[in-house]
């Protein structure tokens, strides 16, 4: 986690995460992300709906889209039935870490997880799938929050 926490600090525009599932383990990386949106910086974070889970850090997500405005936080929820299952976070359209790891203890901690930055071209079209993603996902997690088409 410390290239993805070192990716947020240093981001100076836009943070897209797309994740399987988040849990408190992520604590800390949210935290880093709380503070790139007092920077201004617009966040985007996609996370998939695992029927009859309720998102484990709920609280704090809606209140980062209630604190701010440039933050969407949105539930990817397709009729088809089909997941989310990606482990992405994109800095500024520049760099991005693509990986194995859930953002949970076992991705974090327990698990042997792999990881790759990425940059240039291939940070771009992850940030512009995320933004693509986001648009399509029909829920936000407080029922408001507005992804602009890719």
């Amino acid at each position: 986690m410390p290239v993805m926490q070192e990716l947020v600090q240093r981001a100076r525009d836009e943070i897209h995460i797309l994740a399987y599932v988040m849990t408190r383990q992520a604590l800390p990386l949210l935290e880093a992300i709380d503070s790139a949106l007092a920077r201004g910086v617009k966040t985007t974070i996609v996370l998939n709906v695992i029927p009859n889970q309720q998102v484990e850090l709920e609280s704090e997500l809606n209140s980062l889209v209630r604190m701010y405005p440039h933050a969407i936080v949105r539930y990817f929820d397709q009729a088809d039935g089909s997941q989310l299952h990606a482990k992405v976070l994109v800095a500024d359209r520049e760099q991005a870490v693509v990986g194995s790891a859930n953002y949970t203890w076992g991705g974090f901690v327990a698990n042997h997880e792999i990881g790759v930055l990425l940059s240039g071209e291939a940070a771009w079209e992850l940030a512009r799938l995320a933004d693509k993603l986001a648009f399509q996902s029909t829920e936000s997690v407080r029922g408001e929050g507005q992804a602009t088409e890719p």
